[in-house]
């Protein structure tokens, strides 16, 4: 006796056909998922479908004072652009800074506090030289960190 193996669209438990590929659909977030992303198989016409639902979104990470873990937002792409009231948003994102990875470790000199929200701002500012007093320009990369001594 033979196996046959079917395969079905989990979104709509159509039958996927003859030579038919499914294609796979990975849902990275959405508020029923508690344990990271998932992912389904679909009809090709399926997920064509998505695609021209989906239309512009912008992803977001909102960074609160005293909060360790940012806050991850999706929102339409005109929504977004519309809280720009001052500049388009195109010219605010032309003239933005990069973003930088969150520093994770803490000198053992002192505790590294993590620079959120406008405060975080870059600042090019010269710093003197403790032994001999001397200025440096800080280097162009670098992300600005406030220490606070621990003693």
């Amino acid at each position: 006796m033979g196996q046959k193996t079917v395969q079905f669209s989990d979104l709509s438990g159509q039958l996927i056909t003859g030579g038919e590929m499914p294609a796979r659909v990975v849902v990275q977030a959405h508020p029923g998922l508690a344990d990271g992303p998932v992912e389904i198989e679909a009809l090709c016409g399926e997920a064509t479908e998505i695609e021209k639902a989906g239309g512009q979104a912008v992803l977001l990470d909102l960074y609160f004072p005293g909060e360790e873990q940012p806050r991850r937002v999706v929102l339409d792409a005109a929504e977004f652009d519309r809280l720009a009231t001052d500049r388009p948003m195109s010219e605010i994102l032309a003239m933005a800074r990069r973003a930088k990875p969150a520093r994770r470790a803490a000198r053992s000199t002192g505790t590294r506090e993590q620079p959120t929200g406008p405060a975080a701002e870059p600042v090019a500012r010269a710093t003197r030289k403790p032994d001999t007093g001397a200025t440096r320009e800080p280097a162009a990369e670098a992300m600005p960190e406030r220490v606070t001594d621990t003693a």
